[in-house]
């Protein structure tokens, strides 16, 4: 027996378990995994939609509504709020209403609120003016569907997923999902 008779197993910590995840390639840097987290920043999204669209526009809203992950877009060690909203609302033949918000002590701010979305959501490897590109499925209407890339240009990401300046993601870029097609 290494360490003799006497040694203890010790439990690893919750910092060596997410290093070991990392290295191995199974979790993305600062996404959010803790459901109270995943709660607060569903909270977040509701109060920036009722803000900005209204409560009388918002069915009650359950957690299959609101698929929310956050993640350090821009590099600054803060965690930006991603959010796929699924209601009936935001929802159309083309796809669905794609949000990215950071916290301010104001109140949310959107860097992307956008329509026409449809899952996976990828986070890719390239970025624009310091943001992670957005890899985003769009299709409906005749249009056939493919994977557009989603670029910060300075100020926030394009409000429409199938106009310019968007373009179809390169096959075989290089990228996470963090919003899957499948739930």
């Amino acid at each position: 027996m290494i360490g003799g008779p006497s040694a203890r197993w010790s439990r690893p910590t919750a910092t060596a378990v997410r290093r070991t995840l990392l290295v191995a390639g199974l979790l993305v840097p600062g996404l959010a995994t803790s459901p109270a987290l995943a709660s607060e920043a569903r909270r977040v999204v509701v109060d920036y939609l009722v803000a900005t669209y209204g409560s009388d526009n918002l069915p009650p809203a359950s957690d299959k509504d609101y698929r929310v992950i956050e993640v350090d877009l821009n590099g600054d060690g803060e965690r930006e709020i991603v959010a796929y909203v699924e209601t009936r609302d935001f929802c159309g033949s083309g796809g669905c209403k794609l949000l990215v918000l950071q916290r301010r002590p104001t109140g949310p701010k959107a860097i992307m609120d956008t329509t026409i979305i449809r899952a996976p959501i990828r986070m890719l490897s390239s970025s624009s003016h310091g943001w992670r590109d957005i890899g985003v499925w769009v299709g409906g209407g005749g249009l056939k569907p493919h994977e557009v890339a989603l670029k910060f240009d300075g100020t926030r990401y394009p409000r429409n997923s199938s106009m310019s300046p968007v373009r179809p993601v390169k096959i075989g870029a290089r990228g996470r999902v963090l919003i899957s097609a499948k739930r």
